[in-house]
C-alpha cells in the first residue's frame, strides 16, 4: 500500500475516533451537581428536580429552582443534610412526577417541621 495512502487512512481513523467520542461523551449524562449548599430558605424554592443515583452519577441529587431578586436560578442542595432528607422524604411519601403533590412538598418545606402545642418539634415515630 502507498505510504501516503497508509497516513491518510491512519488521519482519518483518527479524526472518526474522535468525532464519536466527543458525541459519546456529549450524550452521556453525568452527575449535574459539583457544588452543593446546605440549606435554602423555603420561602425562595420554586421547584425542585430529584435525580436518584445512577450508573453515570453514584449519588442523588437535588436540583432546587430558587427565586431571588427576581432572578431564578439552579442550586444543588446537599441530599445528606437536614433539608435534603426533608425534600426526599416528601416526595418518595408522594407519587413521583405528579406536580400537585411537588408543590405540597414544598409548602411542607416551608412550614418546617411540625410542632406541638408547647412548640416543641415533634419527632416521627416509627
Amino acid at each position: 500500500m502507498n505510504f501516503r495512502l497508509q497516513i491518510a487512512a491512519h488521519i482519518t481513523t483518527f479524526f472518526l475516533l474522535q468525532y464519536f467520542f466527543a458525541i459519546e461523551t456529549a450524550i452521556t449524562p453525568r452527575c449535574q451537581c459539583f457544588h452543593f449548599v446546605d440549606k435554602v430558605h423555603p420561602n425562595i424554592i420554586k421547584n425542585f428536580q430529584i435525580l436518584p443515583k445512577s450508573t453515570h452519577c453514584s449519588r442523588a441529587e437535588i436540583i432546587l429552582t430558587v427565586q431571588q431578586d427576581n432572578k431564578e436560578q439552579e442550586v444543588c442542595l446537599d441530599p445528606e443534610l437536614k433539608q435534603g432528607k426533608r425534600v426526599q422524604t416528601c416526595w418518595e411519601r408522594s407519587i413521583e412526577n405528579d406536580l400537585k403533590k411537588m408543590r405540597e412538598c414544598i409548602k411542607k418545606l416551608r412550614k418546617g417541621p411540625k410542632q406541638n402545642k408547647r412548640g416543641q418539634t415533634q419527632k416521627n415515630s416509627v
